[in-house]
């Protein structure tokens, strides 16, 4: 069964309110291949972490293919189609957060259409929000969306517009850019794969 998340184009006060009675446009997680862009740590730290992220079950898991790979002074892991969202949010904040003594600068999601541009995603942690489950982001064809807390109950994430949130695609790419990671250019980067176990929530 294909995983999808739901963009809601309203306002968040409209959500609140007329939470039953908007249009859903549902995306095919199946149309992206994701990837966490993680600055200033190592990528065996970051293959470490990921395996420690799938050790929080020990009874019901099943393995997963991370790839990783290195450019400059960025990690980037490339998670698998079949990888639910509910891990690809929980570790952007897990390797961000895993040991604060040694704690990356930057992690931050891409997804990137296979086929059309239009819709990839970058997103953030939203570290302006008292919950650090909530996260931020922006198309590239400049829709700004924000994503409240996951449940791990449902294979599905709502995403919405979030008009507070400043950041354009391009702003956020050249920022990136600046920091030394060119994201056009990451099918041009050697990857090494690693089946990792994650634990799956009954």
């Amino acid at each position: 069964m294909a995983l999808h998340h739901i963009v809601y184009p309203a306002f968040r006060e409209i959500i609140d309110f007329f939470f039953h009675q908007l249009t859903k446009e549902k995306i095919s997680t199946l149309a992206y291949e994701r990837f966490i862009l993680i600055k200033g740590i190592t990528k065996e730290a970051i293959v470490q972490r990921t395996e420690e992220y799938g050790k929080r079950g020990e009874l019901n898991y099943t393995f997963h293919q991370f790839e990783f790979a290195e450019s400059g002074n960025w990690v980037i892991v490339k998670l698998e189609e079949q990888t639910p969202y509910l891990d690809y949010y929980n570790l952007l904040l897990w390797y961000l957060n895993f040991n604060p003594e040694n704690k990356p600068s930057h992690s931050i999601g891409f997804a990137q259409h296979k086929s059309e541009s239009s819709l990839d995603y970058l997103f953030f942690a939203d570290l302006e929000e008292d919950s650090t489950d909530d996260f931020v982001g922006v198309f590239r064809n400049g829709k700004r969306f924000k994503i409240p807390e996951i449940k791990p109950e449902t294979d599905s994430t709502i995403l919405y517009r979030s008009f507070e949130f400043k950041l354009s695609f391009v702003q956020a790419l050249k920022i990136i850019d600046e920091y030394g990671l060119d994201i056009s250019k990451l099918k041009e980067i050697s990857f090494n794969a690693n089946y990792i176990r994650i634990y799956t929530p009954e």
